[in-house]
């Protein structure tokens, strides 16, 4: 069965709204069935918004002049910047999940984006697909991809659950809290390498990778969040040591557009030494009081068998609400 591939411009972008709009995977499903619509407004206009930039392709699949697919291939530079390679993600990849040829229409969209990534010659591509999402996942394995690691989103969410019914924690003997400041910079690049030596996430995964340039990049995922990708850190501190930290961001201006205003916690390390003592937690209580009122739900996105930052986040009142699969697929001959 052949569908027409093409390449959607920016001009034409409100096409996709119908397939966005019925898809099962939108971005933050888990907010809820009664924000479908708006859900995909956002998403159409996050894909605007690379196409306009110039940081997106995006592809079509049609099946009789019906929008029945579509996938970006979307530039990385982040990745890009610390990995000292090319790297681009499929950042969009969105199938009628009802057409009879659903699984064809994904291979094809794959076929299509694999094709233009050799022609800017990136060197890796990235993508991630809802657990639940069997035909991404088997078009993406069949053409090649590399199954990387899954990611659960926990979420706290004001509106069900008032912060004030939350148990305080109370941090270990000599445990302080407190918010990071630049100084702080050099201790928690001391923390994050400890604690990410022997991580178990995509690039540490990845054996083009490993450990090494693997705890680089939460390396300078934690410089980024002190220069200001994050609004605010917190640190445990014990003995003017730092052992630990989190970090936090409130919605973003696309995010705020949402009725439902969306806050992140994305990265978090606690030093081996002091693991299973409940200073985590500490710091995520700490975290949630100072979201309340700038956000109504948070996210924190952590590795599946990740336990103890799950355990730790359950005493405080979150629930794991999605989840997600990493792939990686390298554009030469050895994968």
């Amino acid at each position: 069965m052949n569908f027409q591939i093409r390449r959607l411009p920016l001009e034409q972008i409100a096409d996709l709204r119908p397939l966005l709009l019925e898809s099962r995977y939108q971005r933050y499903r888990l907010l809820g069935q009664k924000l479908k619509a708006e859900l995909a407004g956002f998403w159409l206009k996050a894909v605007a918004d690379q196409l306009e930039k110039g940081q997106a392709i995006l592809f079509v699949a049609l099946d009789g002049g019906k929008l029945v697919g579509a996938l970006t291939l979307a530039d990385n530079p982040w990745e890009t910047q610390v990995l000292e390679i090319k790297a681009g993600m499929f950042d969009t990849f969105v199938v009628d999940q009802l057409h009879p040829g659903s699984m064809e229409i994904a291979l094809q969209l794959v076929e299509a984006g694999l094709k233009e990534a050799f022609g800017r010659e990136h060197q890796y591509l990235f993508s991630k697909v809802n657990t639940d999402d069997i035909i991404g996942i088997h078009a993406l394995e069949t053409l090649g991809f590399h199954l990387m690691d899954t990611l659960v989103d926990n979420i706290f969410d004001f509106r069900r659950c008032s912060f004030q019914e939350v148990p305080e924690p109370v941090p270990p003997a000599g445990v302080r809290i407190r918010l990071a400041t630049g100084a702080d910079m050099e201790a928690l690049v001391d923390v994050t390498k400890t604690a990410f030596r022997n991580h178990f996430g995509r690039f540490h995964v990845d054996r083009r990778f490993g450990s090494t340039i693997g705890t680089n990049v939460y390396v300078e995922w934690i410089r980024s969040a002190v220069n200001g990708f994050s609004d605010w850190i917190c640190v445990a501190e014990m003995n003017a040591h730092i052992i630990g930290y989190s970090t936090w961001s409130s919605p973003t201006e696309m995010e705020k557009t949402l009725d439902v205003r969306v806050g992140h916690s994305r990265l978090v390390a606690v030093h081996p030494d002091y693991s299973g003592r409940g200073i985590f937690t500490a710091l995520a209580y700490e975290g949630m009081k100072r979201s309340q009122g700038v956000s109504d739900v948070i996210i924190c996105p952590t590795h599946i068998n990740n336990y103890g930052v799950q355990m730790g986040l359950s005493k405080v009142g979150w629930r794991i609400m999605e989840a997600r699969h990493s792939f990686h697929k390298w554009l030469d001959s050895a994968q």
